[in-house]
């Protein structure tokens, strides 16, 4: 009887010390990274989301800017360029800015087909008085 009652508070013990083992990730280390990709190190920004989608002739320019809770202020400018033979174009510019954590922006450009757009997003985001400088592209062609 001894011996199944030792067994069974061993058995328990080893069952708790199991769960004890296993640790939950915080949010931002299950973000998933591909190789040779960069993650930014931000203080204030939790998230920049630029998106660029065709329709029509018609370009539609999408970003979100997010920061931490407890952020105060963020400013953000959206740029579109084109690209030429030599440089990137700018076709067009918009800025905003909220008293608050987020902020999206979303405006329409005239496209051509079979041309090649970069969407820029520059923000300034303050957190606890502290004012940090973030800035994401991405490219995409219109097909």
């Amino acid at each position: 009887m001894k011996k199944v009652k030792a067994s069974k508070i061993l058995c328990m013990v080893m069952c708790v010390l199991s769960l004890a083992a296993l640790t939950v990730p915080k949010a931002e280390a299950i973000i998933p990274v591909t190789e040779n990709q960069i993650m930014p190190l931000w203080d204030n920004t939790s998230g920049i989301l630029p998106q660029l989608n065709f329709c029509e002739d018609v370009g539609y320019a999408d970003a979100s800017v997010t920061g931490y809770t407890g952020c105060s202020h963020i400013e953000a400018t959206v740029t579109v360029y084109r690209k030429s033979v030599f440089s990137w174009v700018e076709v067009d510019s918009w800025t905003d800015e909220v008293y608050g954590d987020i902020i999206t922006i979303s405006e329409q450009f005239d496209a051509t087909q079979g041309t090649k757009y970069k969407l820029v997003v520059e923000a300034s985001v303050t957190l606890n008085g502290v004012v940090e400088d973030v800035e994401k592209e991405i490219t995409k062609t219109y097909q």
